[in-house]
């Protein structure tokens, strides 16, 4: 660390303990960022010494009260650079900021009448400075120091501001200095966070601010190497405390402590502040924590070892009337799982009392609020509704609510309205590659939304989603009220238009998509001022933010057209376009740009293709059943992600394990969306028979449907129920065998209780895991089945469900 730990040399902390801390701390800013000062506090392991004297440095510093006086830099540095005590009192009493005060010396405005005095304090300083030009860390920390000062600075200013900040301390830095540079570097040691076209200060100990992206993460701590490590990964993986004692030495007592002894970092992350109190309230299960919160079974792990588990059942009224499932923004979608049967019975006429009332005052638009006080004020104390969340649930899987503005809704009759389902879905398959706004269907077509009764564009996205399942693989709802066709994003979409466009002038181009495709002029406006602010419209060219300006590249035409010549492939991996770039050349932007490729994540794409999902679609369509083509370029986790957004959107079915075709293919063979949404009710109206199902166990039994008469294989079948997300995954897919569903609010837990049930509640543990594999065609493991039954004899090898039997052959009787 620099010697600016001794600002606090006036304090009761000790000269070697100043020496301690700066020799521990990269810099100073290490102690007042939050996330830096744990980092440090791991790195250094736990002595009680070092707690010690860290944990004093820090709460002197923090009574220091920065905030009012706003630097960090005093003249009790120069304690460190041989000024006597009592002259750098003195002039903390002229000024208490060390640069202002070394400005005012060198110019001669600040007046020290002591000879004596001032040859020492010059001294002092000098050799201060000498230092600063020779570490440069002193620049980083002047750098942070004047963000730290005004907190968030414009990047549109942030070096003009820094120049002049640095060239008023009279520091003459070196010429090799790269102001940029270091910024860079700064930006990507996390000392310097970039938030809406501003630099900002992380968050530190003098002043809150509040950052999404500067919550720490646990996984972040496990990435430093500290003493105890192994022992929190392997609890943070799952394993007990008990396991972890048998296998570490440690006795279950020593295990409990070093988890405690580590509480106040990982209780002070991002996964424990979102999900503490919910996850000490609920009985959650693994499945049922990471389908809520999309978390990772990770998080579920790592909470399991830092809490005390909730006992509370999770219940479908418990989930909709507590306030922390609403904090947490659970989409009501995914609390339907939790009504058993409820949301496949349905009666046109058998209207809840809420949807009559609301029918009874069909002329109103309700809020929330609104209808939660008329609707108690008119019903009887039994009938009540207990709060405002119990409404949303009630209107948000309501077939007679719809809504024409946030938060708002009225009367509609969804049953009534379906025919039109048919007319909708092909004025939508009509229309070309883009994103669109309902406003644009709405005022295309003024009789179709009148028979409808549909009254704006945001009462029209409403009855598409709430249809969602017929409208599936023709369009992409987007925020309401825009939807996209054959598009991944918005950036994508302007990226495309932007390159057909003609006109002179970004108001031109903004009239042009509205036109065309609907979307609101002013957000339009502010989207591309923010996201294309550098794009010339009337040269037709971009830069920075769009598809970066591509400058010719400073090779010999015959190198570079051997190096375009062996690359012809829609897709690449990184590692394997890299090597044949730079078995000629050193890879460079403006080459990437000049092949007419694009780097995302792990791969590069052809240009040719708007986004890597068109051009991984493409491949697919070129490659005529031979995965060879694309098999390699699986292995990204970018294009994983890509197939399972496609399969998703069935414009690709995986027609057997690891191979693809397209929709296209699909509708050369005599079957369209038509087909795979009747494949799709007809598996749902069977699953009602079925406890528990995969494709391989109900193929047989199904008849008449024109998509199971083709005889797929089994993989392709499964795909499309998974992608449906009609269904409860039970038992995810492998390499190796099928999902397995159920219609229900199952686990796996109850899944593997129900089918030993089917073997008299006991059987040896290889002969029942043949048997679900074979009756499934499913893979479940020995350790699956051991962590999921009731009762496993490990010496017996056989598993029960019933305890006098699993006692009967252990004792004996």
């Amino acid at each position: 660390m620099t010697r600016t730990a001794y600002i606090l040399s006036s304090s009761t902390l000790s000269t070697s303990g100043l020496d301690f801390v700066s020799d521990n701390f990269e810099n100073i800013f290490d102690i007042i960022i939050d996330k830096k000062a744990k980092m440090s506090l791991l790195k250094m392991g736990f002595s009680e010494n070092n707690l010690l004297k860290i944990t004093r440095f820090i709460n002197t510093l923090k009574r220091t009260d920065f905030d009012k006086r706003n630097y960090l830099y005093t003249p009790d540095i120069l304690n460190a650079f041989d000024a006597k005590r009592s002259a750098v009192e003195s002039l903390k009493n002229t000024d208490e900021n060390l640069m202002n005060m070394i400005t005012k010396i060198y110019s001669g405005s600040l007046y020290i009448p002591s000879p004596t005095l001032f040859t020492q304090i010059m001294n002092s300083c000098d050799s201060f400075i000498e230092e600063v030009k020779k570490d440069d860390t002193y620049i980083k920390e002047l750098i942070l120091f004047h963000l730290f000062y005004k907190k968030r600075i414009s990047t549109d200013v942030f070096y003009d501001e820094i120049e002049e900040y640095l060239g008023g301390l009279k520091i003459n830095l070196p010429k090799e200095f790269n102001l940029m540079g270091t910024v860079i570097e700064l930006i990507q040691d996390r000392y310097i966070i970039t938030e809406w076209g501003e630099y900002v200060f992380p968050s530190n100990a003098f002043y809150n601010q509040p950052l999404k992206e500067n919550i720490d993460s646990f996984r972040e701590y496990l990435d430093v190497d500290f003493h105890d490590k192994g022992i929190l990964k392997k609890l943070f993986s799952g394993i007990s405390v008990e396991s972890v004692s048998n296998n570490s030495g440690y006795n279950v007592e020593e295990v409990q402590k070093i988890i405690n002894k580590y509480l106040f970092i990982f209780k002070d992350t991002y996964e424990y502040e979102m999900f503490g109190e919910i996850f000490e309230k609920y009985n959650f299960s693994k499945s049922d924590f990471t389908y809520l919160f999309d978390e990772k079974d990770d998080t579920y792990n790592f909470l399991g070892a830092i809490c005390h588990r909730g006992d509370r059942e999770l219940t479908y009224a418990n989930i909709v009337s507590d306030g922390l499932f609403n904090k947490l923004q659970v989409p009501i979608e995914k609390v339907r799982r939790f009504l058993v049967n409820e949301q496949y019975a349905h009666v046109d006429d058998d209207k809840s009392p809420v949807e009559l009332f609301i029918e009874q005052h069909k002329e109103m638009i309700f809020r929330n609020e609104t209808l939660y006080g008329m609707y108690n004020h008119y019903v009887s104390p039994e009938n009540k509704i207990n709060s405002v969340r119990t409404v949303e649930s009630i209107i948000s899987d309501s077939r007679y609510v719809i809504s024409p503005q946030y938060r708002k809704f009225r009367f509609y009759d969804f049953h009534e309205n379906e025919k039109y389902i048919p007319r909708l879905q092909k004025i939508i398959k009509d229309l070309s590659p883009g994103s669109y706004s309902m406003y644009k269907l709405f005022n295309d077509y003024p009789e179709l939304m009148s028979d409808m009764g549909i009254k704006n564009s945001y009462e029209l996205y409403d009855f598409v989603a709430k249809n969602n399942e017929s409208f599936r693989g023709v369009l992409k709802l987007s925020k309401a009220p825009t939807f996209y066709i054959q598009m991944s994003s918005k950036h994508e979409f302007i990226e495309m238009e932007l390159s057909k466009f003609n006109g002179e002038n970004k108001e031109e181009f903004v009239q042009y998509i509205h036109d065309n495709f609907g979307l609101n002029r002013k957000r339009l406006s502010a989207y591309l001022d923010f996201n294309f602010g550098n794009y010339d419209f009337s040269k037709n060219e971009v830069n920075n933010n769009l598809s970066a300006q591509v400058s010719e590249p400073s090779i010999e035409t015959n190198v570079f057209e051997l190096i375009k010549g062996k690359l012809t492939d829609a897709i690449y991996l990184e590692e394997k376009f890299e090597k044949v770039v730079n078995a000629h050349t050193e890879l460079t932007d403006s080459i990437v740009g000049a092949l007419n490729y694009k780097k995302t994540g792990d791969v590069y794409f052809s240009r040719k293709f708007y986004s890597l999902t068109e051009a991984l679609n493409h491949l697919i369509a070129e490659s005529d059943f031979e995965n060879k083509f694309y098999s390699d370029v699986m292995g990204s986790s970018s294009v994983r992600s890509c197939i399972h957004g496609l399969q998703s959107e069935f414009r690709v079915f995986q027609i057997e394990r690891g191979t693809y075709c397209t929709m296209d293919y699909m509708k050369e063979t005599g079957l369209d969306i038509f087909a795979i949404r009747s494949f799709i009710r007809t598996i749902r109206r069977m699953s009602g028979n079925y406890e528990f199902f995969s494709i391989h166990s109900l193929f047989d039994d199904i008849n008449d449907d024109k998509l199971a008469d083709y005889c797929f294989d089994e993989v392709f079948y499964d795909d499309i129920i998974h992608y449906s997300n009609m269904l409860n995954v039970i038992k995810k897919s492998t390499s190796k065998g099928l999902r397995v569903y159920s219609s229900k609010n199952y686990k796996l837990d109850d899944f593997i209780r129900y089918e030993l049930n089917q073997m008299d509640g006991k059987a040896d543990i290889d002969d029942f895991i043949s048997a679900v594999n074979e009756k499934y065609k499913t893979y479940i493991t020995k350790n699956t089945v051991i962590n999921h039954v009731q009762y496993y004899a490990e010496d017996l090898e056989v598993v029960y469900n019933n305890k006098e039997n699993y006692y009967d052959d252990i004792y004996g009787g």
